[in-house]
């Protein structure tokens, strides 16, 4: 599986994709900084939270959150990523090449799959990182007085909890559809039409605004403000992330195992 990882490594670093994908990274994370104002609102059952930055000097420390707060617009850079990773030996008919070595399709799924949450890692550390150091550069470090700095490493993480599930769900649509242009649609319309649904819905009855507490989109955006949130919402959200980890790793395992290869 070692030898598949840095195979793979090798073959994507070579290529243009991985770069153009980190250069736009970049400029849509400078792009949310550089500017001073910005605000969103979103709910968290029937309270809400309020992210406006209009008033606030983006410095290093505004900056870091106001990152987390767009960090669901990684779900989308995620794409060239896992198709890069694991839908190219599809298209050029590598996979029968890595299964006539002899490694089993369970061991040629959770390669793909290693990679591809590594390079999802790796981009949420780009993405924070290009936008805090511009921030920071420009107006300087901020306040990042304790438990500030706590709080924003674990929306962090849990965040990073979220955007692994959007990975593995576009691992498990890579190796179960098998076609490029499909994999991609199903998989935006994955990430956008829940909270699409969701919203139609809450217009006509707002108790179930609840229900954005599933979506991993929301979720994601919930918890850039996580020290507002309940322990039970934290825990609830979580769950929901690791739940399609599981979920699409164990279906995605097993449908390829039982695929016919052409």
């Amino acid at each position: 599986m070692t030898n598949i990882i840095r195979a793979d490594i090798y073959r994507i670093l070579r290529g243009k994709a991985l770069y153009i994908t980190f250069a736009l990274l970049a400029v849509f994370s400078l792009l949310e900084v550089l500017p001073h104002g910005g605000g969103d609102q979103i709910g968290v059952n029937t309270n809400a939270i309020v992210m406006d930055f209009s008033s606030q000097t983006v410095d290093g420390a505004v900056g870091a959150r106001l990152i987390l707060t767009v960090m669901d617009n990684l779900t989308y850079f995620l794409i060239p990523l896992f198709v890069a990773v694991a839908m190219s030996m599809f298209s050029c008919g590598a996979v029968k090449n890595s299964l006539s070595t002899g490694m089993s399709r369970t061991r040629l799924y959770f390669s793909k799959l290693a990679l591809s949450s590594l390079l999802c890692v790796l981009m949420m550390l780009v993405y924070g990182a290009v936008g805090v150091l511009a921030a920071t550069a420009l107006r300087g470090p901020g306040d990042w007085t304790e438990p500030y700095l706590l709080t924003l490493l674990r929306a962090f993480g849990a965040q990073m909890v979220l955007l692994l599930a959007f990975n593995s769900v576009g691992v498990f649509l890579s190796f179960s559809v098998r076609n490029t242009a499909a994999v991609t649609g199903i998989y935006i319309a994955f990430a956008l039409v829940p909270a699409m649904v969701i919203g139609l819905l809450v217009e006509s009855n707002g108790s179930l605004a609840e229900y954005y507490n599933y979506d991993l989109t929301m979720c994601m955006k919930l918890f850039s403000y996580i020290e507002e949130m309940s322990p039970t919402e934290v825990v609830r959200g979580l769950a929901v992330g690791i739940g399609y980890i599981i979920a699409s790793t164990v279906a995605g395992a097993a449908l390829f195992t039982r695929a016919e290869i052409k």
